[in-house]
C-alpha cells in the first residue's frame, strides 16, 4: 500500500531471505561488511595525463573565449567517474533500506568531502552531485571538476548550505522544537522520503558518499568509517594513499601505481556475491580506463522488475508448481 517514495522505488525483485533481512538486522550499524581492496591503477594514472595532454589546447581555448571554465582531469575524479559507471550498469548497489523496505534510487549520486585549503582551520565542504546514468566522459568529468573548483575559489558562505542550515536551526529554535522537527523530518524521510529542498541539504542520501585521504597522506591504508543511520547511503568509501611500487623480478623501471580503497556497506542491499563482482568491474575499469569513455546503452543496464511483473511471476511460478504436482500425482 505505501511502497511509494519520491527518491526510490520500491524492489519487487527480491529473494524472501533478502527481504527479512530489516526484520533481524534493523540498523545499518548492524549490517556493517568493512572491505579493503588494492587495485592496480597504473593505467588509470597514464589515462589521467594522456587526456589532460590532448584536450589541454582545447581547453585553454574554451577558457578564453567563455565566462564558465573547463578543467584538467584528476586522478580523484576519474575514480569517482569509476563508481558512476559501476552505479549505472550494477543498479544493485544503488539501493538502501528504509522503513524495513529495499527501494532501488531513482538517480546516480555522490557525495564528496573536499577541504578547501590543507590547513587545521580550513573547513570541510560537501554537496550531492547527481550523475546521468547516459552522460559522457567528458561531461562527468567537468561537473566533478567544477564543483572542486568552487569549493576551492568561491567564498565559504555560498557554499556550505548544510552548515547555515544547521546554524538557522539551533539560533533560532529552543532544544525540544529542534527535536520534534528532526523527529518529524526523520519519519517523513522513513515514510515518504525528504522534499526536495531537504534533499539538496542533507548530503546523506546519496548513493556513494567518499572521503579522500590519498591527497593528505596520512595512512598507509584506507580506513574504514561508519554508515549513518540517518539518510540513505549504503556506501562509504575512503581512498587510501597512491603507492608506486616495482615489480617483483623487475628493473627498477617496470613499476605499478596502486591505491587502497576502504568500503563499508550496509550488507542488506544486495548479496555478497554480486558485491565482488561489482568489485571485480570497478577493478576492470581501473586497469582498462579507456573503457569510461563508453556511454552505456539502455539494454547494457538491468531492468527493475515493476509491480505487474512481479505479479506475473509468481503467477507463473504457482502454475509451474501445479503442473509439477499433477505431474507426480499421474506418476503415482
Amino acid at each position: 500500500m505505501f511502497n511509494k517514495r519520491k527518491d526510490a522505488y520500491y524492489c519487487y525483485d527480491v529473494t524472501n531471505y533478502m527481504r527479512i533481512f530489516p526484520y533481524i538486522f534493523k540498523r545499518r550499524c548492524d549490517s556493517l561488511v568493512f572491505y579493503e581492496i588494492e587495485f592496480d591503477i597504473t593505467n588509470l594514472v597514464r589515462f589521467v595525463k594522456e587526456y589532460n595532454r590532448q584536450h589541454k589546447e582545447e581547453f585553454d581555448e574554451y577558457n578564453r573565449t567563455h565566462d564558465d571554465k573547463k578543467f584538467p582531469l584528476r586522478l580523484t575524479t576519474a575514480i569517482l567517474i569509476v563508481y558512476a559507471r559501476v552505479l549505472a550498469i550494477r543498479p544493485k548497489l544503488n539501493r538502501f533500506i528504509k522503513n524495513k523496505k529495499l527501494w532501488q534510487r531513482k538517480e546516480i549520486s555522490q557525495v564528496f568531502i573536499v577541504k578547501k585549503s590543507f590547513t587545521e582551520e580550513a573547513p570541510e565542504l560537501s554537496e550531492e552531485l547527481v550523475f546521468d546514468k547516459f552522460g559522457t566522459f567528458d561531461s562527468y568529468v567537468q561537473l566533478i571538476e567544477s564543483y572542486i573548483n568552487r569549493c576551492e575559489t568561491s567564498d565559504i558562505d555560498e557554499l556550505n548550505r548544510n552548515d547555515m542550515v544547521v546554524g538557522a536551526l539551533f539560533r533560532f529554535l529552543p532544544k525540544w522544537l529542534l527535536q520534534l522537527a528532526v523527529g518529524i523530518v526523520g519519519f517523513k524521510d522513513r515514510i515518504t522520503g525528504m522534499g526536495k529542498w531537504l534533499h539538496q541539504t542533507d548530503c546523506l542520501h546519496s548513493s556513494v558518499f567518499t572521503a579522500n585521504l590519498s591527497s593528505l597522506g596520512i595512512s598507509d591504508s584506507a580506513p574504514h568509517h561508519h554508515l549513518y543511520e540517518w539518510g540513505t547511503t549504503s556506501i562509504f568509501t575512503i581512498l587510501g594513499p597512491v603507492r608506486r611500487i616495482r615489480k617483483q623480478d623487475a628493473d627498477k623501471s617496470d613499476y605499478k601505481d596502486t591505491i587502497k580503497i576502504g568500503l563499508t556497506v550496509d550488507e542488506r542491499i544486495c548479496d555478497g556475491f554480486y558485491f565482488v563482482k561489482s568489485m571485480r568491474i570497478v577493478g576492470d575499469f581501473m586497469e582498462n580506463p579507456e573503457k569510461l569513455l563508453h556511454v552505456p546503452a539502455p539494454e547494457e543496464i538491468p531492468h527493475l522488475m515493476t509491480k505487474k511483473e512481479y505479479k506475473a511471476n509468481i503467477k507463473a511460478r504457482k502454475k509451474a508448481l501445479k503442473e509439477k504436482k499433477r505431474a507426480r500425482r499421474a506418476q503415482s
